[in-house]
């Protein structure tokens, strides 16, 4: 299979962007967070002799990319399988931070949506946000936390749920930024 043959029946979303000017194509895949598919992603595309891979892993093992020439970078999450670095953010720190910041403003009703905890930066940020609402000595309500929700349509379901509680949250921390990026349409 070619990485375009892969592309248009195993990917979710399939961006490709050209400057011609620069000489530069860029190809953005989505693993669907099934490892086999994102090995096969992977693959597809060292296959089109690109000039080098950023990945963010979900669970694929990654121990075949050590005999690969091609310059790799992780992103939000070590591999498995290789021992290589990784550009990360402190998910747990930063996640505390968003839950003061928004304390400080008044809220104290924090609701916290993210994707399955499986996910570990979704468990390193929901941990910082109990954190920060254990410490603030804001109660932690299992009622406004909404988890296990990988598509948009689900966490917005879910999120307009909590939203026509009788005490709604007064704020609400996604973990995931498509969906806030399309959430203010939701509550308008």
């Amino acid at each position: 299979k070619t990485a375009y043959e892969i592309s248009t029946r195993d990917w979710s979303s399939d961006v490709c962007s050209s400057d011609l000017t620069r000489d530069i194509t860029l190809l953005v895949a989505n693993n669907s967070r099934k490892p086999e598919v994102e090995r096969r992603v992977v693959e597809g595309l060292l296959a089109r002799r690109v000039a080098g891979l950023i990945i963010t892993p979900h669970g694929a093992d990654y121990a075949f990319l050590d005999a690969v020439e091609t310059p790799v970078v992780f992103l939000d999450r070590h591999p498995e399988g290789l021992a290589t670095g990784c550009v990360r953010v402190d998910d747990r720190g930063e996640a505390k931070r968003l839950v003061r910041h928004l304390a400080g403003f008044g809220h104290r009703r924090i609701a916290f949506v993210a994707d399955g905890l499986e996910v570990k930066t979704s468990a390193l940020r929901h941990a910082g946000y109990r954190e920060a609402m254990t410490e603030l000595g804001l109660p932690v309500d299992p009622d406004l936390e909404a988890i296990g929700f990988v598509y948009a349509d689900e966490a917005e379901r879910a999120t307009l749920e909590m939203l026509d509680r009788p005490e709604p949250p007064t704020a609400i921390l996604d973990r995931k930024s498509t969906r806030v990026n399309s959430s203010h349409e939701w509550i308008s």
